[in-house]
């Protein structure tokens, strides 16, 4: 009975998660969200990777989600937007024939989707992924800060440092505001869905870019005040799988 409660809930929220799916597919009535195998050769030997992305005729998104998994285990998940050409198109001639690899970046149109449309996406590719996958013990969700949209811009503002205030306590001063911020609150609020839980982030050296490069790759609401400079790292947000440590704690109880 347990079990079926279970069920019914996870196709509750699997339906939920249609339904805002439908929200950012509603620009163009093809949009649709894919995934495709990223060639061996541009993957470290014993791993796998897959590349989720919205296709739209023939364009597609500058956001993509990278998966990479050992067998059927996920150990890392990275979101990005950027309008490099997809890992996923990239085959050996690709990489051996410079001519034939620029062709290969131009010839998709690139669009964009919000922060919020992104952090939708992520929940609808974890919901696909708990149906055929295992995730790791501990995995990683990698994204870069410039990447968040007006959150970015929201973090820039309780930070209130500017490039020339950067010190060696800076890194520690940024990962506090984040660990505060609706960022890393709708982070784990996507991640608990399937049962997996935030524990903790770490982030690379701080950078920071122009106004315009920001902008070419965000959609921000023109109320949203912007920096002519905006602060960036890159976040790894540190995850532990809840569902194993339950069968782990299980299986040492029924030792004793």
């Amino acid at each position: 009975m347990v079990k079926s409660l279970g069920l019914h809930k996870r196709i509750y929220v699997f339906a939920l998660l249609c339904m805002s799916f439908v929200s950012i597919c509603a620009q163009n009535n093809d949009t649709i969200l894919v995934s495709h195998h990223v060639p061996s050769q541009l993957v470290i030997s014993g791993y796998n990777e897959e590349e989720w992305f919205f296709k739209s005729g023939e364009e597609i998104s500058a956001f993509s989600c990278i998966i990479t998994s050992k067998g059927d285990e996920i150990c890392s998940i990275r979101i990005l937007q950027s309008n490099d050409v997809k890992r996923s198109f990239i085959n050996e001639s690709d990489m051996l024939n410079t001519s034939l690899f620029n062709e290969t970046s131009e010839s998709h149109a690139y669009f964009y989707i919000t922060y919020s449309q992104q952090i939708k996406a992520l929940e609808e590719i974890l919901i696909r992924l708990s149906t055929r996958n295992t995730f790791s013990e501990h995995l990683t969700f990698i994204m870069m800060l410039e990447d968040a949209g007006e959150q970015t811009l929201a973090i820039n503002s309780s930070y209130k440092k500017n490039l020339s205030q950067i010190n060696e306590d800076s890194e520690a001063e940024l990962k506090h505001v984040i660990k505060e911020s609706q960022l890393f609150h709708d982070v784990s609020n996507v991640f608990n869905i399937a049962r997996l839980q935030v524990v903790g982030i770490e982030t690379e050296k701080i950078y920071g870019i122009p106004k315009d490069e920001f902008l070419k790759t965000n959609i921000i609401r023109s109320t949203c005040k912007v920096p002519n400079r905006i602060i960036s790292t890159t976040i790894y947000f540190k995850i532990r799988n809840l569902q194993t440590r339950i069968v782990r704690d299980s299986k040492g109880i029924d030792g004793d």
